[in-house]
């Protein structure tokens, strides 16, 4: 029987292989399977992973990834110890469940007796202390008694604990366990004086703070590190191998893994490794010394130990050519990788003032280093030379705040002539290499990296982001006139639709009457839902910050959808958890979103009731979210609809908008609304059964105030004739149509109107006895803007009532009215009721004062 049948025979005795589970799997099998079976476990489970995807690509399969527990439990014999010294396979290889455990396991003959394993690097144990240190510890045994941090269950913990029971058992290492991270933080901040780890982690952790990280020594020998695979799968170990030598290169996707783990990568690493082994060749300083004892004999002994120093010489002369080998070997790969990094490298010394650079930074700009050093009389010539102008002043000041800080990083962005005279970008990041006894750096070194196709992209992307902007500008300046050209015949055709409704007409007049109203209504209302959307979007809508009371907004969305509810016979509720009665935030956009929602619930359902509930979800001191919701009864809304339900021009379904009506806007607005007061809307729905739409928003508690209300007597024009007859009105309005509807608006109240038709006409026209000023913005010769301010120049005009009657109806548009000198603001189309409550606003008084203007507020 084979070793094979042997494990598996073992394992099923165990317990260990489900029935029917097939034996692990070649590399013939995988391949025709189209998967490969990767196994990972422990803390560094996802940079496992990555690099066994990465064969599995190579190997032209599917990886399929299955998470470990504790790594031991891959090894634990039937009563549930770890034998090492036995041979069974571990399980889950054994069965053909994994096909590959991508770990980075050392390779010691324990897990040689039941896996394959194939070598990728070598690691070993190295003392990293605080650089302070670094004379003071130079072996092992100047570790007693010094503090050191190591991650607890480790094998370097392993080595510490067997140091304090051997070598340093009088003066034992005092030993904090903590993570490796937090282990280099302890040392580079002198609560430690020292750690241990493996090679690999050294290297990433210390060359992250050279400062003040320092390796010292290695303490074992260098340990292979490999991946593991099925004992006997010849073919499978070749191929992990294969892969290995394939990615022994800059670049390669196993190179690149490294250094997103460990910020080296693999190749820097090797070169690392191969420097601990060169240092083994330096002079051991303190053998040499125990054999230069006084000389207490005469020549025999002085001759003893001029043979003992030749031949010690002659190996130390030895050992020094193989470190220099070894030393210019490593400085080759790094060249070489570097090149193929394309990172050009520079030095600069302060006792030369001079800048030296490699090969690599010369081909950069295309030139060869040869050229260079024959075209500039030094290195820091030629690189003030090739600098943009413009850029030189700058870098300048830059690199000389690098140096007068400690441990500062020199990073810029600049541009270079290249060889062909062309400029291209280049970034440069340099370190402090080393520093004198003041502190002052003595040399600095950095790479520099070509960045002239970011730099494109990024040029293309500020080009993309400025088309844009300008699209939007321009679609803003198209609706803002759209919406202009449309309110302006809006108001004639509504205000017609008013002064008919005043006559004596047929029924079948009057309903038709009606639904022109209802038709310019609902014209009305796709204008503004479009206009709130591009306010929106063009970052113009500006939340109000204002104290409110939360029921009263909430009764004004009940009494605003009341009358339409009422008509469909449909109740509606309002129900407040929780909530503080007065808030500080937007109210006037709250009871947008609310009537938003509540509108659609009571549109689309006939029978039943709609409930506006509010309750507060969660408090942060003085901010509270409230999460508002509308529930009606209505047909409900399929599954497949909802998610689309919140997009622009998007109702649940396209035959709503035939038989309902609707922009299919009202819900994108909400959303919009709701993230701007840092909230979030959606739907709950069930076909058949109803819906709830919601929304959330921040806002504060906010504090009572006292609501001033204008009292405006009611009975519009009869009530505006028995307090106002007699003033007169300057109304200056270019257009013909317009005109008439508001003389039409004003006949018979008493009121005498003085019409203009641009606004140079309306200063012309001003009298002494003008009470008011109904003042358009868009008009011809001059507009109401500049007649406005011309206006409050004239002596005794300061405080005349202008109110603006226009067509332009962005928040930009009152703003710019209320800085030219106006005192109040109309939409068109113009309400009736909304005019004359304005004009009893500013022109009522006391019966028998007419003699002077209504004051300026």
């Amino acid at each position: 029987m084979n070793l094979r049948s042997l494990v598996l025979v073992a394992c099923l005795a165990g317990g260990l292989l489900p029935a029917g589970i097939s034996a692990a799997r070649s590399l013939e099998q995988i391949r025709a399977s189209g998967e490969l079976r990767i196994c990972v476990a422990g803390s560094s489970a996802p940079f496992y992973q990555r690099n066994a995807e990465a064969f599995a690509r190579h190997l032209g399969v599917a990886p399929k990834v299955r998470g470990l527990p504790a790594w031991d439990d891959q090894f634990r014999a039937a009563d549930g110890t770890v034998e090492r010294d036995a041979s069974y396979a571990p399980a889950l290889l054994a069965v053909g469940a994994c096909d590959l455990y991508p770990n980075d396991l050392h390779i010691v003959p324990w897990r040689e007796s039941k896996m394959d394993l194939v070598p990728l690097y070598r690691a070993r144990k190295v003392v990293v202390a605080n650089r302070a240190l670094q004379s003071a510890i130079v072996s092992p045994a100047d570790l007693a008694g010094r503090r050191a941090a190591v991650q607890k269950g480790t094998a370097y913990d392993s080595w510490i604990a067997q140091q304090n029971a051997t070598a340093l058992a009088r003066n034992p290492v005092a030993v904090t366990h903590v993570p490796t991270a937090e282990a280099f933080v302890r040392v580079a901040q002198g609560q430690a004086d020292f750690t241990v780890v493996g090679s690999e982690s050294a290297f990433r952790w210390v060359r992250g703070d050279l400062d003040k990280l320092a390796i010292l020594f290695a303490v074992d020998e260098p340990v292979r590190v490999g991946w593991a695979v099925p004992t006997g799968e010849e073919a499978l170990k070749q191929a992990v191998a294969d892969y290995f030598t394939a990615s022994r290169r800059v670049g390669s996707e196993l190179d690149e893994s490294w250094h997103a783990y460990y910020a080296v990568s693999l190749m820097e690493y090797q070169l690392f490794e191969s420097s601990l082994q060169a240092d083994k060749g330096g002079i051991p300083l303190r053998t040499l010394l125990t054999w230069l004892l006084p000389v207490a004999t005469g020549l025999l002994g002085a001759l003893l130990a001029v043979a003992i120093w030749n031949r010690r010489l002659r190996g130390e002369v030895a050992l020094r050519r193989e470190s220099e080998d070894a030393l210019r070997e490593s400085e080759e790969r790094l060249e070489l990788a570097m090149r193929g990094a394309t990172l050009g490298l520079w030095e600069w010394r302060r006792e030369t003032g001079d800048l030296f650079t490699n090969d690599t930074w010369a081909s950069l700009l295309g030139f060869e280093a040869a050229e260079l050093k024959a075209r500039y009389a030094s290195g820091t010539a030629c690189w003030r030379d090739l600098v943009n102008p413009d850029d030189l002043p700058r870098l300048q000041e830059h690199f000389s705040r690098f140096l007068e800080e400690r441990a500062a990083e020199f990073r810029a962005e600049y541009r270079l002539r290249n060889k062909a005279g062309r400029w291209i970008w280049v970034r440069d990041v340099g370190y402090q290499a080393a520093h004198d006894a003041e502190g002052k750096p003595t040399r600095a070194i950095g790479v520099t990296e070509d960045i002239t196709e970011q730099k494109l992209v990024e040029s293309e992307i500020l080009e993309a982001k400025r088309v844009a902007e300008t699209a939007t500008q321009a679609k803003s300046a198209f609706l803002a006139s759209m919406s202009h050209e449309i309110r302006t015949p809006m108001n004639a055709i509504l205000g017609f639709a008013h002064l008919l409704g005043r006559s004596k007409l047929t029924g079948e007049q009057r309903e038709r009457l009606d639904k022109i109203g209802m038709a310019g209504e609902h014209l009305l209302q796709v204008i503004n839902d479009i206009l709130d959307i591009s306010k929106i979007e063009g970052g113009k809508l500006v939340l109000e910050h204002v104290d409110f009371s939360l029921p009263e907004v909430l009764d004004e969305v009940r009494a605003l959808v009341g009358e339409k509810a009422d008509i469909k016979g449909l109740a509606v509720r309002i129900e407040c958890d929780g909530a503080p009665a007065w808030l500080r935030g937007d109210p006037t956009r709250i009871r947008q979103a609310l009537i938003n929602l509540a509108g659609n619930a009571v549109k689309f359902t006939e029978s039943g009731s709609v409930v506006v509930r509010c309750r507060a979800d969660r408090f942060e001191g003085e901010r509270l979210l409230l999460r508002f919701e509308v529930t009606d009864t209505g047909p409900g809304i399929p599954a497949d609809r909802l998610p689309g339900l919140f997009r622009d021009f998007q109702q649940a379904d396209e035959t709503m908008t035939r038989r309902f009506g609707g922009t299919g806007l009202g819900l994108a607005i909400t959303k919009r609304l709701a993230a701007l007061m840092g909230g979030v809307a959606g739907v709950e729905s069930v076909e058949g059964a109803g819906s709830t739409f919601w929304f959330t928003a921040w806002l504060e508690r906010g504090w009572p105030v006292d609501i001033v209300r204008a009292e405006v007597p009611a009975g519009g024009a009869a009530e505006l004739r028995r307090l106002c007859a007699g003033a007169c009105i300057l109304l200056a309005e270019d257009d013909e149509t317009n005109q008439e509807v508001a003389l039409a608006l004003l006949e018979g109240t008493g009121i005498r109107v003085v019409v203009a038709n641009d606004g140079r006409e309306a200063i012309e026209k001003l009298s002494e006895d003008i009470d008011l000023i109904l003042m358009d913005v868009n008009m011809p010769v001059m507009d109401g803007l500049a007649a406005t301010r011309a206006i409050r120049a004239l002596p005794g005009r300061e405080a005349v009532p202008i109110l603006a009657m226009t067509a332009n109806a962005f928040e930009e548009d009152r703003r710019r009215c209320a800085e030219a000198g106006m005192d109040d603001f109309l939409a068109k189309p113009v309400e009736p009721p909304e005019l004359y409550a304005m004009l009893l606003k500013w022109l009522a008084k006391e019966p028998g004062a007419r003699s002077a203007p209504a004051p300026r507020r």
